[in-house]
């Protein structure tokens, strides 16, 4: 009976080596294309970092426009007062209030109507105090 050596078991020991390598590598090629960390968990993460920087974008120039107001209030008058027309709806001296209604096809309106549920408008006097107050209506007391 002859011994075998170790020359002769290593062809044998080579295809068991070749074949742990090309298993090895299968794994990793399927962790890197087809596992949800891999290629595909990239391009979502790729996707999500977009998105995210666009929000930040958008976020970045509202809060600019909001700066910007904030420091016009700060520094200007008439940024007040264009606030408190729109907002409060301010009147200043020497000004004419007139209310427009629309009609809607819907719901038509005589004029007369529009006009009662308009409140009563103050007067501003030459020193800026209320003086007479004047209803729209045409009621006659």
């Amino acid at each position: 009976m002859k011994r075998r050596t170790w020359k002769a078991k290593l062809p044998q020991r080579r295809v068991v080596l070749l074949s742990v390598l090309v298993l090895l590598i299968a794994l990793c090629q399927y962790a890197l294309w087809l596992s949800p960390s891999g290629i595909p968990g990239l391009v979502k993460l790729r996707a999500q970092v977009a998105q995210i920087k666009a929000n930040n974008h958008q976020d970045q120039q509202r809060n600019h426009k909001m700066y910007q107001r904030i420091q016009a209030l700060r520094h200007s008058n008439a940024a007040i007062a264009g606030l408190a027309r729109s907002q409060l709806g301010l009147i200043q001296q020497g000004e004419t209030f007139y209310h427009v209604v629309q009609k809607t096809a819907q719901n038509p309106q005589k004029p007369t109507d529009s006009l009662a549920s308009v409140p009563p408008v103050a007067k501003l006097d030459d020193n800026g105090s209320a003086g007479t107050t004047t209803n729209h209506n045409n009621d006659k007391d």
